[in-house]
């Protein structure tokens, strides 16, 4: 049996205010969405899609908060300092970092959307 991850939902309590925010801090566009039946988007970077964004009520989930997440999606981005001052300025908090980790010579770091969604982010120099 062949497998590939498609990629990661992120479910939202306030769904138009997420996308938006992803819009605006990750610079990510909006490029697949249903918004009839149910409310999905899948966030690109270019052509490639980064993560979906669906309504967490219409999938039968009540977020709790703190979010207690068991599952953290990782992004590499090319300028983790630049991505965690858009974090600050839209609202979003920053967990930990950027750190380097002096071995493997990248750096490292948490952030929490609006929601309090954990986003791991590592800084690659060739994305």
């Amino acid at each position: 049996m062949k497998m590939r991850l498609i990629n990661g939902v992120i479910l939202a309590e306030d769904y138009p205010r997420l996308v938006k925010w992803y819009e605006d801090t990750f610079k990510l566009e909006r490029k697949i969405y249903e918004e009839e039946e149910y409310h999905y988007s899948e966030m690109m970077k270019g052509k490639n899609m980064i993560f979906g964004i669906a309504d967490a009520s219409e999938n039968g989930i009540t977020p709790v908060s703190p979010r207690k997440n068991t599952v953290v999606i990782q992004i590499g981005v090319e300028d983790i300092r630049f991505l965690f001052e858009q974090v600050k300025i839209n609202g979003g908090k920053i967990l930990f970092g950027p750190t380097k980790d002096q071995e493997n010579n990248f750096y490292y770091g948490g952030i929490a959307d609006i929601e309090g969604n954990e986003i791991w982010i590592i800084e690659e120099a060739l994305i």
